[in-house]
C-alpha cells in the first residue's frame, strides 16, 4: 500500500498487524480521489475508522490543508502516526485515539467542521447509519461537504440518511463506495450507481 499522487507520492505505508485493519485498495483510492478532483485542494478533512491513515494521507498528500484521523485501536494509531511521520504530514493532521462516536462528539465540542468526511468502518457491524446520524446532529458537515463510506458491495443505503442525501454510488470488486451531501445546503445532483 502506497501514497498515488501528491507531495508524498510512491511513500510506502505500514499497515497495522495482521487482521487488525482492512486497508483501501489502491485502485478504489484512486478511484475516490478521481471523482473528488481538486476539491481535496485546501479541504478540512475528517478520516474516521481511520485504520493506517491512507485515505487522509492521500488527501493531505494531494493538498488537503488539515485531516484529523479517529482510531480507537492504540496499536493501529501508533502506524497511523509513524504514516504520518513517514509522509511527513502530520503537522497537518489531529490524532484522536478514541472510539468513533466520542471523537465525533469532541470535534463538535471543538467547533470542528469538514469538507470531507470519510469513513470505513468493519464489514458487516452495521456502524454507518448510526455514525452517518451522529455526523448530522453533531453539525460536522460543511454546507458542500461530502460524506464518502465504504462498505461492502451487499450493504446498501437508502436515498436519504437524516439529513443527508446520497449523491453519489460506484462499485469496485467487493467494494462500494457512497458518496452523501447535504441537499437542504448543496443543489441536489443525480444518483449514480454503477
Amino acid at each position: 500500500m502506497r501514497v498515488i499522487a501528491g507531495s508524498a507520492k510512491r511513500t510506502t505505508l505500514k499497515m497495522p498487524g495482521q487482521g487488525k485493519v482492512r486497508p483501501t485498495a489502491d485502485r478504489v483510492k484512486e478511484a475516490l480521489f478521481s471523482i473528488l478532483g481538486s476539491g481535496v485542494q485546501e479541504a478540512q478533512i475528517l478520516d474516521l475508522f481511520a485504520g493506517s491513515g491512507a485515505l487522509g494521507i492521500e488527501a493531505l498528500s494531494r493538498g488537503g490543508a488539515y485531516c484529523a484521523f479517529v482510531e480507537k485501536d492504540k496499536r493501529v494509531m501508533g502506524t497511523l502516526k509513524k504514516n504520518l511521520e513517514n509522509t511527513k504530514l502530520l503537522e497537518r493532521a489531529f490524532l484522536i485515539n478514541n472510539d468513533v462516536y466520542k471523537g465525533l462528539k469532541l470535534l463538535a465540542r471543538r467547533g470542528a467542521a469538514f469538507d470531507y468526511i470519510f469513513m470505513d468502518p468493519p464489514y458487516g457491524q452495521q456502524l454507518e447509519f448510526a455514525v452517518l446520524e451522529e455526523i448530522c446532529s453533531s453539525k460536522l458537515l460543511k454546507g458542500r461537504g461530502i460524506v464518502v463510506v465504504e462498505s461492502h458491495k451487499k450493504q446498501m443505503f437508502p436515498d436519504m440518511i437524516s439529513s443527508l442525501k446520497k449523491i453519489r454510488c460506484e462499485k469496485y470488486g467487493d467494494t462500494l463506495l457512497t458518496l452523501f451531501n447535504n441537499p437542504t445546503i448543496q443543489e441536489e445532483e443525480e444518483i449514480r450507481c454503477e
